[in-house]
């Protein structure tokens, strides 16, 4: 919740007009992070940032050990949603969610899509282990996300030759 009302902060000031570029050298070891909030991103940021705030709230309750182990069978360890993996990967999801739309070069696009894709990926099987089913979900999900990354990847790479440059 604390990431999405930031990333609706950040949204409605860039909606209002203000626009804010941040630059970091040397911290990747191809390129560097450039990251860009600007009147569209905003609007991603504002509408992603908005849904994370009503996610946020709800998973204080359905990640509680009342709720997560009321309807399952087994022992609490399955209980995926209210698992320490599951807590601790939605606030870096929800955090490279909101980054996405603020790339402002493809190396940092790429990498917080990947970022965003592999959390995801364990948010999708935190349940893994009390439903069969979640496992084969997950293969599926991953394959689909990383061909793709693929895709984007291939598009963004002529794209950026063509353009003489990565922003």
């Amino acid at each position: 919740a604390g990431a999405g009302t930031g990333g609706v902060l950040a949204g409605a000031a860039a909606l209002a007009g203000r626009t804010t570029t941040l630059t970091v050298s040397h911290l990747l070891p191809l390129g560097q992070v450039q990251l860009g909030v600007d009147a569209l991103s905003g609007t991603f940021l504002l509408l992603t940032g908005a849904v994370a705030v009503a996610a946020g709230v709800y998973a204080i309750g359905y990640t509680g050990s009342n709720h997560a182990t009321a309807h399952r069978p087994g022992p609490v360890e399955s209980a995926g949603a209210s698992s320490r993996t599951a807590q601790a990967m939605l606030p870096v999801f929800v955090g490279s969610m909101l980054l996405v739309p603020a790339a402002a070069g493809v190396t940092t696009f790429l990498l917080l899509w990947e970022i965003m894709a592999l959390t995801s990926l364990v948010l999708v099987l935190s349940d893994h282990r009390s439903r069969e089913g979640v496992r084969q979900s997950g293969i599926w999900y991953a394959a689909m996300t990383h061909a793709g990354f693929a895709c984007v990847l291939l598009a963004l790479v002529v794209l950026a030759s063509v353009a003489d440059g990565e922003s």
